[in-house]
């Protein structure tokens, strides 16, 4: 079972938490992954503060619907899987869901990568129905 922190830092209203946890945790469930009881964040922030991380960590200056921080890409800590941050309104204005975004952001902690092997992510994507 993944145990989901919520934080949501924009003027949006969100859908259901609940919800949300019920969606890590099923497509969790349906990819086997991971192996035992972990930790994620989800944050949902501004155009301006996405926009910014985005520089930060990516070097495009531009806001983006979703960034996935995958905790081991910056230590070795087994029990927290990373952060998921969503921008609602980038989210709405490039045509996805809330649910897709944060199954795609979960492929992206459990270590999946659509640039680096668009064919397994396909396929992952697809078994979680994952649109994005």
């Amino acid at each position: 079972m993944i145990k989901v922190k919520i934080n949501n830092s924009s003027q949006v209203e969100l859908v259901d938490s609940d919800d949300l946890i019920g969606i890590i945790n099923q497509s969790a469930y349906i990819l086997n992954k991971p192996k035992s009881d972990c930790e994620l964040e989800i944050v949902i922030t501004s155009p301006r503060s996405i926009q910014s991380l985005n520089r930060k960590y990516r070097h495009i200056n531009l806001p983006t619907d979703i960034l996935s921080f995958p905790l081991k890409q910056f230590a070795q800590v087994d029990n927290i899987l990373g952060s998921i941050v969503i921008c609602p309104q980038i989210l709405d204005k490039n045509g996805y869901k809330m649910d897709d975004a944060v199954k795609h952001g979960l492929l992206h902690l459990l270590g999946y990568d659509h640039d680096q092997n668009l064919k397994q992510w396909d396929s992952q994507a697809k078994l979680i129905g994952c649109r994005m």
